[in-house]
């Protein structure tokens, strides 16, 4: 596994977490890519201290934002149904894609957790059989 593409923080009550993440050309070529045509992309991924996966939309509620490159990235505040499970919520924000990142987690709850940033490479199916 290559480590260059995940980076880690920590998500701690009332504070602000920093980190970056620098992106090969070759990655940085194909992120810039119309999402159907490109193979990988950026994804962040919060877990609680319980090891938990955590949606965004509800800790954005909470009091978690987050901010790339500057930008404060607006997160929506989904309700689930009752029946549907907390597999967390997939929603695209079109990014300035450079080639550092700078990633910041606005924490201002009593949230305690980790943040997880991976470039992530997708296949066909065929290509993994």
């Amino acid at each position: 596994m290559d480590w260059s593409h995940i980076q880690i923080v920590s998500v701690l009550p009332t504070e602000t977490s920093f980190f970056k993440i620098t992106i090969h050309q070759s990655d940085l070529n194909e992120l810039k890519k119309n999402r159907k045509e490109r193979s990988s992309s950026l994804y962040l991924r919060l877990f609680s201290s319980k090891y938990e996966h955590q949606s965004w939309s509800k800790t954005s509620v909470q009091g978690v934002s987050v901010v790339i490159n500057k930008v404060l990235i607006e997160i929506p505040e989904v309700k689930k149904k009752i029946n549907e499970k907390n597999n967390g919520y997939f929603f695209v924000r079109p990014l300035d894609v450079t080639s550092i990142m700078e990633i910041e987690i606005h924490n201002q709850s009593k949230f305690v957790g980790i943040c997880i940033a991976e470039l992530v490479q997708f296949q066909c199916l065929d290509e993994v059989n």
